[in-house]
Protein backbone atom coordinates (compact mmCIF):
# COMPACT_ATOMS: atom_id res chain seq x y z
CA UNK A 1 0.00 0.00 0.00
CA UNK A 2 1.33 3.74 -0.98
CA UNK A 3 1.82 6.12 1.90
CA UNK A 4 -2.01 7.12 2.21
CA UNK A 5 -3.03 3.35 2.72
CA UNK A 6 -4.49 2.80 -0.48
CA UNK A 7 -3.99 -0.69 -1.72
CA UNK A 8 -1.52 -0.80 -4.82
CA UNK A 9 -1.50 -4.38 -5.51
CA UNK A 10 -3.05 -7.45 -3.56
CA UNK A 11 -1.03 -11.09 -3.21
CA UNK A 12 -2.70 -13.99 -2.17
CA UNK A 13 -0.24 -16.32 -0.17
CA UNK A 14 2.70 -16.07 -2.58
CA UNK A 15 5.94 -17.91 -1.88
CA UNK A 16 7.87 -15.77 -1.76
CA UNK A 17 5.89 -12.55 -0.53
CA UNK A 18 7.61 -9.09 -0.81
CA UNK A 19 9.36 -7.27 1.95
CA UNK A 20 8.43 -3.50 2.88
CA UNK A 21 10.17 -0.83 0.84
CA UNK A 22 11.85 0.88 4.15
CA UNK A 23 12.08 -3.24 5.74
CA UNK A 24 12.85 -5.72 3.27
CA UNK A 25 12.33 -8.25 6.14
CA UNK A 26 9.04 -7.65 6.84
CA UNK A 27 5.72 -8.08 4.46
CA UNK A 28 2.43 -6.78 5.22
CA UNK A 29 -0.37 -10.11 5.40
CA UNK A 30 -4.19 -10.15 4.93
CA UNK A 31 -6.22 -10.47 8.29
CA UNK A 32 -8.91 -11.56 6.19
CA UNK A 33 -11.04 -8.66 7.56
CA UNK A 34 -13.37 -6.61 5.34
CA UNK A 35 -15.01 -4.15 5.15
CA UNK A 36 -17.57 -2.91 2.05
CA UNK A 37 -20.20 -0.55 0.93
CA UNK A 38 -22.78 -2.95 0.74
CA UNK A 39 -23.23 -2.09 -3.52
CA UNK A 40 -19.86 -2.26 -3.92
CA UNK A 41 -19.83 -5.94 -2.09
CA UNK A 42 -22.77 -7.00 -3.98
CA UNK A 43 -21.11 -5.24 -7.90
CA UNK A 44 -18.04 -7.41 -7.11
CA UNK A 45 -20.42 -10.78 -5.91
CA UNK A 46 -21.91 -10.88 -9.30
CA UNK A 47 -18.82 -10.15 -11.39
CA UNK A 48 -17.06 -12.54 -10.06
CA UNK A 49 -19.76 -15.04 -10.26
CA UNK A 50 -19.71 -14.48 -13.98
CA UNK A 51 -16.26 -15.40 -14.12
CA UNK A 52 -15.69 -18.87 -14.71
CA UNK A 53 -12.00 -19.04 -14.12
CA UNK A 54 -12.42 -17.69 -10.51
CA UNK A 55 -12.29 -19.88 -7.56
CA UNK A 56 -14.53 -17.55 -5.84
CA UNK A 57 -12.38 -16.34 -2.95
CA UNK A 58 -11.98 -12.78 -1.54
CA UNK A 59 -8.38 -12.71 -1.11
CA UNK A 60 -7.26 -15.02 -4.27
CA UNK A 61 -10.29 -13.20 -6.76
CA UNK A 62 -12.30 -10.12 -5.66
CA UNK A 63 -9.61 -8.26 -3.73
CA UNK A 64 -7.17 -8.34 -6.66
CA UNK A 65 -10.44 -7.67 -9.38
CA UNK A 66 -11.04 -4.37 -7.08
CA UNK A 67 -7.28 -3.14 -7.11
CA UNK A 68 -6.68 -0.41 -9.30
CA UNK A 69 -10.68 -0.50 -10.55
CA UNK A 70 -12.21 0.84 -6.74
CA UNK A 71 -10.89 2.42 -3.96
CA UNK A 72 -9.29 0.26 -1.99
CA UNK A 73 -7.77 0.82 2.08
CA UNK A 74 -5.59 -1.54 4.08
CA UNK A 75 -5.71 -0.70 7.66
CA UNK A 76 -2.01 -1.26 9.17
CA UNK A 77 -3.10 -3.18 12.66
CA UNK A 78 -0.20 -2.17 15.14
CA UNK A 79 0.08 -0.06 18.23
CA UNK A 80 0.17 3.83 17.37
CA UNK A 81 1.69 4.48 20.54
CA UNK A 82 4.69 2.35 19.93
CA UNK A 83 4.22 0.98 16.03
CA UNK A 84 4.50 -2.73 17.34
CA UNK A 85 1.51 -5.16 15.62
CA UNK A 86 -1.39 -5.32 17.62
CA UNK A 87 -2.47 -9.01 18.93
CA UNK A 88 -3.62 -10.82 16.10
CA UNK A 89 -3.77 -14.70 15.24
CA UNK A 90 -4.77 -17.15 12.50
CA UNK A 91 -6.45 -19.77 14.35
CA UNK A 92 -7.53 -21.96 11.85
CA UNK A 93 -5.44 -25.06 12.83
CA UNK A 94 -6.33 -26.82 16.05
CA UNK A 95 -2.57 -26.08 17.38
CA UNK A 96 -2.83 -22.48 16.48
CA UNK A 97 -6.45 -22.61 18.51
CA UNK A 98 -4.71 -24.01 21.62
CA UNK A 99 -1.63 -21.46 21.70
CA UNK A 100 -3.88 -18.52 21.39
CA UNK A 101 -5.94 -19.82 24.61
CA UNK A 102 -2.22 -20.04 26.02
CA UNK A 103 -1.69 -16.36 25.43
CA UNK A 104 -4.85 -15.46 27.85
CA UNK A 105 -2.95 -16.67 30.84
CA UNK A 106 -0.09 -15.89 33.09
CA UNK A 107 0.80 -12.76 34.88
CA UNK A 108 1.51 -10.51 31.95
CA UNK A 109 -0.96 -12.45 29.18
CA UNK A 110 0.23 -11.95 25.40
CA UNK A 111 -3.31 -10.72 25.02
CA UNK A 112 -4.89 -9.01 28.05
CA UNK A 113 -8.61 -9.63 28.03
CA UNK A 114 -8.67 -7.17 31.21
CA UNK A 115 -7.97 -3.98 28.66
CA UNK A 116 -10.58 -1.59 30.18
CA UNK A 117 -10.12 -0.01 26.44
CA UNK A 118 -10.60 -3.01 24.74
CA UNK A 119 -14.61 -4.29 26.41
CA UNK A 120 -15.64 -7.43 25.20
CA UNK A 121 -18.86 -7.96 23.30
CA UNK A 122 -20.68 -11.55 24.21
CA UNK A 123 -23.26 -13.51 24.40
CA UNK A 124 -24.68 -13.13 28.69
CA UNK A 125 -25.19 -15.78 30.46
CA UNK A 126 -27.31 -15.60 33.98
CA UNK A 127 -25.34 -18.01 35.71
CA UNK A 128 -24.27 -17.95 39.65
CA UNK A 129 -20.72 -17.66 40.35
CA UNK A 130 -18.46 -20.05 40.31
CA UNK A 131 -17.23 -22.30 43.32
CA UNK A 132 -14.49 -23.86 45.16
CA UNK A 133 -15.30 -26.80 46.88
CA UNK A 134 -12.52 -28.26 49.37
CA UNK A 135 -14.79 -31.10 51.36
CA UNK A 136 -11.39 -32.06 53.06
CA UNK A 137 -9.28 -32.24 49.99
CA UNK A 138 -6.67 -29.29 48.44
CA UNK A 139 -8.31 -27.22 45.84
CA UNK A 140 -5.71 -25.16 43.67
CA UNK A 141 -6.41 -23.19 40.98
CA UNK A 142 -3.19 -21.97 38.87
CA UNK A 143 -2.84 -19.43 36.17
CA UNK A 144 -6.19 -19.83 34.93
CA UNK A 145 -9.32 -18.50 33.60
CA UNK A 146 -12.48 -19.84 35.26
CA UNK A 147 -15.54 -18.61 33.68
CA UNK A 148 -19.15 -18.28 35.24
CA UNK A 149 -21.16 -21.62 36.77
CA UNK A 150 -18.32 -23.54 37.26
CA UNK A 151 -17.86 -26.14 40.43
CA UNK A 152 -14.32 -26.70 41.34
CA UNK A 153 -13.45 -29.94 43.97
CA UNK A 154 -9.70 -30.48 42.60
CA UNK A 155 -6.81 -29.08 40.68
CA UNK A 156 -6.82 -26.35 37.51
CA UNK A 157 -3.57 -25.34 36.19
CA UNK A 158 -2.76 -22.83 32.95
CA UNK A 159 -6.23 -23.90 31.33
CA UNK A 160 -9.51 -22.01 30.48
CA UNK A 161 -12.53 -23.54 31.63
CA UNK A 162 -15.80 -22.36 30.19
CA UNK A 163 -19.74 -21.80 31.77
CA UNK A 164 -20.67 -24.67 34.06
CA UNK A 165 -17.85 -27.16 34.15
CA UNK A 166 -17.52 -29.06 36.97
CA UNK A 167 -13.94 -30.54 37.96
CA UNK A 168 -14.40 -33.40 40.78
CA UNK A 169 -12.73 -34.29 44.05
CA UNK A 170 -8.83 -35.04 43.48
CA UNK A 171 -9.44 -34.15 39.90
CA UNK A 172 -6.17 -32.49 38.25
CA UNK A 173 -6.99 -30.27 34.91
CA UNK A 174 -3.47 -29.01 33.39
CA UNK A 175 -2.84 -27.38 30.04
CA UNK A 176 -6.28 -27.86 28.86
CA UNK A 177 -9.54 -26.02 27.24
CA UNK A 178 -12.82 -27.52 28.31
CA UNK A 179 -15.67 -25.82 26.66
CA UNK A 180 -19.59 -25.26 28.41
CA UNK A 181 -20.43 -27.89 30.66
CA UNK A 182 -17.86 -30.39 30.23
CA UNK A 183 -17.72 -32.54 33.40
CA UNK A 184 -14.51 -33.84 34.65
CA UNK A 185 -14.95 -37.10 37.24
CA UNK A 186 -13.00 -37.23 40.49
CA UNK A 187 -9.70 -38.50 40.16
CA UNK A 188 -9.83 -37.78 36.45
CA UNK A 189 -6.92 -36.43 35.08
CA UNK A 190 -6.52 -34.36 31.64
CA UNK A 191 -3.71 -32.72 30.40
CA UNK A 192 -2.96 -30.95 27.14
CA UNK A 193 -6.34 -31.57 25.66
CA UNK A 194 -9.09 -29.48 24.14
CA UNK A 195 -12.67 -31.16 25.37
CA UNK A 196 -15.63 -30.31 23.54
CA UNK A 197 -19.10 -29.23 25.05
CA UNK A 198 -21.19 -31.63 27.43
CA UNK A 199 -18.72 -34.34 27.68
CA UNK A 200 -18.41 -36.48 30.95
CA UNK A 201 -15.08 -37.70 31.78
CA UNK A 202 -15.60 -40.78 34.32
CA UNK A 203 -13.96 -40.92 37.52
CA UNK A 204 -10.05 -42.12 37.47
CA UNK A 205 -10.22 -41.69 33.80
CA UNK A 206 -7.31 -39.96 32.08
CA UNK A 207 -6.40 -37.87 28.72
CA UNK A 208 -3.14 -36.62 27.74
CA UNK A 209 -0.86 -39.11 29.55
CA UNK A 210 -0.51 -41.40 26.84
CA UNK A 211 -0.17 -40.50 23.70
CA UNK A 212 -0.38 -43.90 21.52
CA UNK A 213 -3.84 -44.91 23.63
CA UNK A 214 -5.12 -40.99 22.91
CA UNK A 215 -5.00 -41.02 19.51
CA UNK A 216 -6.33 -44.79 19.19
CA UNK A 217 -9.21 -43.19 20.52
CA UNK A 218 -9.07 -39.36 19.77
CA UNK A 219 -7.92 -36.81 17.55
CA UNK A 220 -4.09 -35.66 18.53
CA UNK A 221 -2.73 -32.80 16.72
CA UNK A 222 0.73 -32.64 15.53
CA UNK A 223 2.06 -30.82 18.82
CA UNK A 224 0.28 -33.72 21.05
CA UNK A 225 -2.91 -32.00 22.02
CA UNK A 226 -5.50 -34.40 22.97
CA UNK A 227 -9.07 -33.11 20.71
CA UNK A 228 -12.20 -34.98 22.96
CA UNK A 229 -15.43 -34.09 20.73
CA UNK A 230 -18.79 -33.27 22.17
CA UNK A 231 -19.99 -36.95 21.13
CA UNK A 232 -18.02 -38.59 22.29
CA UNK A 233 -18.66 -41.23 24.86
CA UNK A 234 -15.78 -42.33 27.86
CA UNK A 235 -16.62 -45.71 30.13
CA UNK A 236 -15.30 -45.81 33.29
Amino acid sequence: MNAAGEVENFLEKPADPPGLPDNPDFSLVSMGVYIFNAEVLVEEVIKDAKNQASKHDFGGDIIPQMVGQKKVFAFNFQDPATGAPSYWRDIGLLDAYFKAHQDLLGAAPTFELFDPEWPMRSRPQLLPPSKFITGGRPVAVEDSLIASGCIIEGTVARSILSPGVRVGAGAVVEDAILWDGVVIGPRAKVRRAIIEDGVRVPPGFSIGYDPQWDASRFHLTEDGVVVVPNNARLED
